[in-house]
């Protein structure tokens, strides 16, 4: 079974479009937690219309993103865990079936990532996102799965642990890292899963954000590896590497 855990305060309307694109997935059984962190916008409200569609909910101050999503896991006994926060938004009615599809063939994946689209407010159409079929190091150094995009199995989390609160924004970033580094298994789903709303915090904060996974790099990744992938990168910025990534273009070859 898949838990999905949606955190809110203060946005309501962002959390009607969240509740109706889970409300109507097919098929797939879930469950639904939603922490809300004592919003005043009416937002305990709408949570309290939708009560017998909820496994559980509480609404309550807490300690930001991190401690609300921390409540959430508590609370949840599925399998594997989805956090879409409010605002975000399952893709098709079909979603979660195509996620089961992929648990039930892929038994062994500790994180299920697939692609998303980015809503950003004045765009008239949203922004398709592809990530690779397979994750290196040097692309989780500058690039994140989607959260919203993403189901992590309960039993990782357990062994990394909660989120720390100490980041503010990016302690996904921190779990992303430390599963990696931890050899576990990463499948990549090959379908759109989500919409991704940009009014988000670690949009709207992008240099706090940068500066927090940075911090977790060098925080997480031994400096050997961390040296053997600036050596990369600056090889490829060079004049010989710009040659050489143009010769694998030609033939058809993609550079990492």
């Amino acid at each position: 079974m898949l838990s999905i855990i949606t955190i809110n305060l203060n946005n309501k309307a962002g959390l009607a479009e969240t509740f109706a694109s889970v409300f109507c997935q097919q098929a797939a059984p879930f469950e639904y937690i939603v922490i809300d962190g004592g919003s005043t916008d009416g937002s305990r409200e709408l949570i309290q219309q939708h009560a017998g569609q909820l496994t559980y909910w509480i609404s309550e101050k807490d300690r930001g993103i991190y401690d609300a999503m921390n409540k959430g896991i508590a609370a949840a006994r599925g399998e594997y865990f989805l956090f879409l926060n409010s605002g975000d938004s399952l893709a098709e009615p079909d979603t979660l079936e195509r996620c089961q599809q992929y648990q039930t063939r892929y038994p062994e994946a500790d994180i299920l990532y697939a692609d998303f689209y980015q809503v950003s407010e004045g765009e008239t159409a949203p922004k398709q996102y592809r990530y690779p079929a397979r994750f290196t190091l040097k692309e989780l150094k500058k690039h994140i799965p989607c959260q919203q995009a993403s189901l992590v199995k309960a039993t990782l989390l357990k062994e990394t642990g909660n989120f720390p609160l100490r980041y503010r924004i990016a302690s996904d970033y921190w779990m992303y890292v430390k599963s990696f580094l931890l050899g576990k298994k990463w499948v990549h789903m090959n379908f759109v899963m989500a919409r991704y709303n940009t009014d988000g915090l670690s949009v709207s904060q992008a240099q706090i954000c940068y500066t927090e996974m940075n911090e977790i790099w060098k925080e997480l990744v031994p400096e050997p590896m961390r040296r053997d992938i600036d050596r990369w990168d600056a090889l490829k910025k060079s004049r010989w590497g710009i040659l050489w990534t143009r010769l694998l273009s030609k033939l058809g070859i993609q550079s990492s």
